[in-house]
């Protein structure tokens, strides 16, 4: 069974697909799925779109030991580092991320 042709023909124009496989296979996005990438990527104002998450009780209880071992894991990092020092470094950091930021902006008009 092939869901991209309805009896050995091409579907019509109009089809539900927005993916189609290209001639070796790999698959090939139509113009809607172009469209639709575009609109959810290039909200002005946003980094593109993030979908809520909701997570289970077991995603949370998961996601709670996974901040634990993050948690473990920075201390470990940082110990013997004076909090002042690390002060610093998170400002360093902040700042480089803000230059980071806005190069990427720049480029992307």
């Amino acid at each position: 069974f092939n869901c991209y042709s309805t009896g050995g023909r091409p579907l019509p124009p109009g089809d539900g697909f927005i993916v189609y496989p290209g001639d070796d296979g790999t698959p090939w996005n139509s113009v809607r799925a172009q469209l639709q990438r575009a609109g959810a990527e290039d909200t002005p104002g946003s980094r593109g779109y993030r979908a809520p998450v909701t997570l289970t009780d077991r995603g949370r209880e998961v996601a709670g030991e996974l901040m634990g071992v993050i948690d473990e894991f920075v201390a470990g990092a940082v110990r013997g580092v004076p909090a002042s020092d690390r002060a610093a470094m998170y400002r360093a950091l902040g700042a480089i991320l803000s230059n980071l930021t806005a190069i990427a902006e720049s480029e992307e008009r």
